[in-house]
């Protein structure tokens, strides 16, 4: 008689290896580069990776839309770890300041649908 097996419900863990602290005019021109890695080495898993910011005086913006931009995203598969390049969009690379932080918002889902998210922040100098 076959043996049930049971759904997997765990979650897959997380893991983000950057740069903190990267200058404003690198930033600009390469984006961050970044590694991500999860504790499902053998499993298949799709990674959405988002950069947010908050970006000053874009004038198509009215200023009820106050927070956070999405400043560029990218999916990806990969199985036990994948490195991922962001590079802001054309439209908000002017209005990147100096001391401003930048958040990568790192999710991961396996075949089970099963998802983790992981944030981390870098500052421009």
């Amino acid at each position: 008689m076959p043996v049930a097996v049971p759904p997997d419900l765990t979650a897959p863990k997380v893991g983000v290896t950057y740069t903190k602290v990267v200058k404003v005019r690198t930033f600009r021109r390469r984006g961050a580069t970044f590694t991500v890695f999860s504790s499902d080495k053998t499993v298949q898993n799709t990674v959405t990776a988002e950069m947010l910011g908050r970006v000053r005086s874009v004038k198509s913006f009215s200023k009820a839309a106050v927070g956070d931009l999405l400043l560029a995203s990218r999916s990806a598969r990969f199985v036990g770890k994948r490195k991922i390049t962001l590079k802001p969009s054309r439209r908000y690379r002017a209005h990147l300041r100096k001391g401003q932080r930048i958040r990568l918002r790192v999710t991961i889902t396996d075949q089970a649908r099963n998802r983790a998210t992981k944030t981390v922040t870098i500052r421009l100098k």
